[in-house]
């Protein structure tokens, strides 16, 4: 996070109370004490949950180098183009890789658009960004869109992965760092304890994401631990 002075760390902490007082809505009570008690605070960038880096990304805290919303839209756009209509499943309480994806398209002159689904949603508005203050439901139709993207989408990883190898998409996925137990079964249905770690985890999303290659797409596992994100970024190409 950039270097602040006393003066700065004052006029910062006024900056979220004010944010507060708009968006406070929008977070539980305990996100609320978590925001206020860890707010400046610390710690390791990598480290950070997602609801205060996205707020440091709002507020324009972080080092370009250690803002993994940002280097994710830049990555998506010169993977993907910059033409690309992008669905963003779980973009967060402030939607901050959308509003990087944005700018850069307009940035580069690109004619493609980024929306955004999360029931959590704070902003009504957000430059051109289509907000959904909703849950992306699976049953929904993505024939519009050129690629589906998760930024730690928790609870939907699954889903994006499921619905882009559906729908013969190309996807973009930074997993968080839980464990979602979708996956974490055994054939009847139950539990498999043994299994719970995150490292069988990852393994579980890994396989799932391997299976559109039988569909024509190169899945690809790797990490940009140089953007302070510590979690595997899994996604896929079409084969040209």
């Amino acid at each position: 996070m950039k270097k602040l002075s006393a003066t700065e760390q004052i006029l910062y902490m006024k900056k979220l109370a004010d944010y507060l007082q708009i968006y406070g809505w929008g977070y539980s009570d305990n996100n609320i004490d978590l925001l206020l008690s860890t707010f400046l605070a610390p710690i390791p960038t990598k480290d950070l949950p997602d609801i205060l880096k996205q707020i440091y990304a709002a507020f324009d805290m972080l080092e370009p180098e250690e803002n993994c919303y940002l280097q994710f839209a830049k990555m998506v756009g010169e993977r993907y183009g910059w033409d690309a209509h992008i669905l963003e499943i779980g973009g967060g309480v402030f939607p901050a890789f959308a509003k990087y994806v944005d700018e850069l398209q307009q940035e580069h002159g690109g004619k493609g658009t980024i929306t955004t689904y999360d029931p959590w949603l704070v902003v009504d508005k957000l430059g051109n960004v289509k907000l959904h203050r909703e849950a992306f439901s699976y049953s929904m139709p993505v024939d519009s869109f050129d690629l589906i993207v998760g930024i730690m989408p928790c609870k939907a990883t699954e889903t994006i992965i499921r619905k882009a190898t559906l729908s013969h998409k190309e996807f973009f996925l930074a997993m968080c760092g839980c464990i979602h137990y979708e996956l974490i079964r055994d054939p009847s249905g139950c539990m498999m304890m043994s299994r719970l770690t995150y490292e069988n985890y990852k393994r579980e999303v890994y396989a799932l994401a391997k299976k559109q290659e039988a569909d024509g797409f190169e899945v690809r596992e790797e990490y940009a631990k140089q953007y302070s994100f510590k979690y595997p970024i899994i996604s896929s190409r079409v084969v040209k």
